[in-house]
């Protein structure tokens, strides 16, 4: 330690160019030192740490710079780089939570490339982004731009590697909703949002990034009216930023089936969730008007019924039946409605059962003799 004694010294005047000074000079010595003074050592590694644990803005903030591109010139360790920036956000003043983000981001990002996107990290509790987001809630608003630079700076390895990397990270931020408090809702509001507008930003790759949206959407908790009303958020971001993806590529003929087979999934992961016994009952009339709009932007574009849609017919068969309140069921009816007369146009008739049957069961199981007026 005494060799970086009298520079760690200097970076402690209060004067910021003689602490910026300082701390350049401190890293200018790991570089050149000999392996038992370098980055790499305990002399070295105690420097690192006091100067990322100093409360001087200038000094952390010359260190973040310095101890990131120690990294990126391959002289100190990717993953214990990643083990002292977390540390530091850990531990550091709020003040500083969104350089030390920012520093984590870079390093991310780095090492993604580094593996050509083929990066792995093992257990789910060693995702850099999982850690972040664990470790305080300051972290949130930057996080969120860190995960939108992340993709857009490495989408040129593959938008699937990239979603594929971050697929735990999202699913963990809808498992930890029901047992955090209510930042953790708000984080993954803003986090879909945001996805959904990049989605629209970059639509001929949007489409695993739907993916990986949908598979968080199973994890979804679903058991009070705060956690439907947070459900509706997130899927009308998801079929709004759908819709322009959808638009986009069929007037350029592009994964058109893809596009198509992507909104039915989403259809049906979100359906599902309302046919669990675990979830809250009623409000069920807003979330199949907003997943209808999926369908007609498909009806409107001239793409074909899909026999796939079957599956979404049972579903909203079984939550017409489950339903109590008679809006919801004349919504329910409304859109099976829709799918038959689509199911018809494209001259596709049923093999195992005639639709009308299927109508005329499902609205004879509903008393009132309103929805006839409506129908």
């Amino acid at each position: 330690m005494d060799s970086y004694s009298p520079l760690l010294e200097k970076a402690r005047v209060p004067q910021p160019s003689l602490q910026k000074f300082a701390v350049v000079s401190i890293f200018s010595k790991l570089r050149t030192s000999p392996a038992h003074l370098g980055p790499d050592s305990e002399p070295g590694r105690d420097a690192i740490t006091q100067c990322l644990n100093s409360s001087s803005p200038a000094v952390v903030d010359q260190t973040v710079r310095e101890f990131c591109r120690l990294v990126a010139d391959s002289k100190f360790d990717l993953s214990l780089g990643l083990l002292e920036l977390q540390s530091a956000l850990e531990g550091s003043d709020p003040k500083f939570v969104t350089l030390f983000v920012k520093a984590l981001g870079y390093l991310v990002r780095l090492g993604f490339e580094r593996f050509n996107g083929s990066w792995k990290l093992g257990a789910t509790e060693n995702h850099p982004f999982i850690k972040i987001l664990s470790s305080r809630n300051e972290v949130d608003t930057e996080l969120v731009q860190q995960v939108l630079l992340f993709m857009t700076q490495n989408k040129h390895l593959g938008m699937v590697e990239v979603c594929e990397f971050l697929r735990p990270f999202f699913n963990f931020s809808i498992l930890r909703m029901p047992f955090s408090d209510s930042l953790s809702s708000l984080f993954v509001r803003q986090l879909v949002s945001s996805l959904a507008s990049l989605c629209c930003s970059f639509p001929n790759d949007a489409l695993p990034a739907f993916e990986v949206l949908r598979g968080c959407l199973e994890y979804f908790p679903l058991k009070n009216s705060k956690e439907q009303r947070n459900l509706e958020f997130v899927v009308e971001c998801m079929v709004d930023s759908y819709i322009v993806v959808l638009r986009h590529l069929v007037s350029n003929g592009l994964l058109v089936t893809e596009a198509q087979m992507s909104g039915m999934e989403l259809l049906g992961t979100v359906l599902s969730l309302y046919t669990s016994p675990f979830k809250q009952s009623g409000g069920v009339e807003h979330i199949v008007e907003v997943l209808k709009h999926v369908l007609v932007a498909q009806f409107e574009l001239r793409l074909q019924y899909k026999p796939e849609l079957s599956s979404v017919i049972l579903y909203l068969f079984s939550i017409l039946i489950d339903s109590e309140l008679e809006h919801e069921q004349l919504c329910i009816l409304k859109f099976l409605l829709f799918l038959i007369n689509w199911k018809s146009e494209n001259g596709m008739f049923p093999n195992l059962f005639d639709d009308s049957v299927v109508i005329a069961t499902m609205v004879h199981s509903i008393p009132s003799t309103e929805f006839y007026y409506y129908i």
